[in-house]
């Protein structure tokens, strides 16, 4: 009977020694949970273009994408080399990046990666890392420093507020400019 008590009794004390010697750390370490997958898009395409017509039939806006994955839960639309055109009476522009998000319920944009503004009337072309370009209220901010090139002129600030339809850009944060005068 001792060495049927003395088996448990011996691996009680092993095990109490483990404890106390191991280092909390060890012990008390979370759990980490597993890594996440990706959402699966519900829809996807590949050389996508939609058109946007008024009530009269004209086309008023573009938008081409080389890749896009839908996710309609979450009424996203990932896009692959976005361009968004827009055609009106006061002006057109385009915006092209390596990459956009485009959000359903609110109407946004969000490019990144070279994003290029470009203004056909004016020549304007405003450079970034990341722009979001409000489709409702037709306007575009930077998310990120800016640069904007007419002709041999550059204007560089770290924020950028553009109205699409009027073509005014208000520039803050650290502006710098660089005129080259006419020839």
């Amino acid at each position: 009977m001792k060495h049927s008590l003395s088996i448990p009794l011996l691996l009680f004390a092993a095990l109490l020694a483990w404890t106390l010697l191991t280092p909390r750390q060890t012990l008390l370490r979370p759990v980490t949970p597993p890594e996440a997958t990706e959402q699966i898009a519900d829809s996807y395409a590949v050389d996508v273009t939609a058109l946007d017509f008024d009530t009269a039939g004209e086309l008023t806006q573009s938008t081409q994408a080389s890749r896009l994955r839908r996710f309609e839960s979450a009424q996203v639309i990932e896009l692959d080399a976005p361009q968004r055109e827009n055609f009106g009476g006061d002006g057109n522009w385009v915006a092209t990046a390596r990459s956009g998000v485009l959000r359903e319920g609110a109407e946004t944009l969000q490019l990144e990666g070279d994003v290029l503004l470009q203004f056909a009337r004016e020549g304007a072309r405003l450079s970034s890392a990341a722009m979001l370009i409000n489709l409702r209220q037709r306007s575009a901010r930077s998310l990120a420093p800016v640069l904007l090139e007419q002709g041999d002129n550059r204007i560089s600030a770290q924020d950028m507020f553009v109205a699409l339809d009027s073509e005014r850009v208000v520039l803050s944060g650290d502006v710098r400019s660089t005129y080259a005068p006419p020839r």
